[in-house]
């Protein structure tokens, strides 16, 4: 009798094993992030400054994490959440800020906004984007107007 539960504790410990090795030692929390790279356009120029967050559309409930990425020199951006790459599939609402270097006039430090302001207003709804799996190239492209 006590052969069988010996041979019973190895069967039952590759058994622990198996199932930490699928669910338990995972290092990711959260929801599962696919890649967002995409370039910012201002007319037909890239905008070569500034940063994009995209705003999770909820209706009701908690909105989530929310989806950065800074706009690099050449108008290419990639997003981050939770400061690791890529986005939650889903749908957002994106906002643009982009300003200049700020100029120190006083005790007050004064950004010049690049772009319409429209566009870093959460309430303007105006670039509506949907993170998807294998999304086609250009795809997370942002047109902005002058």
């Amino acid at each position: 009798m006590a052969s069988s539960r010996q041979a019973s504790v190895p069967r039952r410990a590759a058994v622990l094993v198996a199932t930490v090795a699928l669910f338990g030692c995972s290092d990711s929390s959260g929801p599962r992030l696919v890649q967002v790279k995409g370039k910012v356009y201002l007319g037909d120029q890239p905008l070569t400054r500034g940063s994009v967050s995209f705003r999770p559309q909820v209706q009701g409930g908690s909105p989530g994490p929310e989806p950065y990425g800074t706009i690099e020199k050449d108008g290419t951006y990639t997003i981050y959440t939770n400061q690791k790459p890529g986005a939650p599939v889903g749908k957002y609402f994106v906002l643009v800020v982009a300003t200049e270097e700020a100029e120190q006039t006083g005790a007050t430090v004064t950004p010049k906004s690049l772009i319409d302001p429209k566009y870093a207003d959460p309430d303007s709804k105006l670039l509506p984007v949907e993170v998807v799996e294998n999304a086609t190239p250009g795809q997370y492209d942002l047109k902005l107007t002058e």
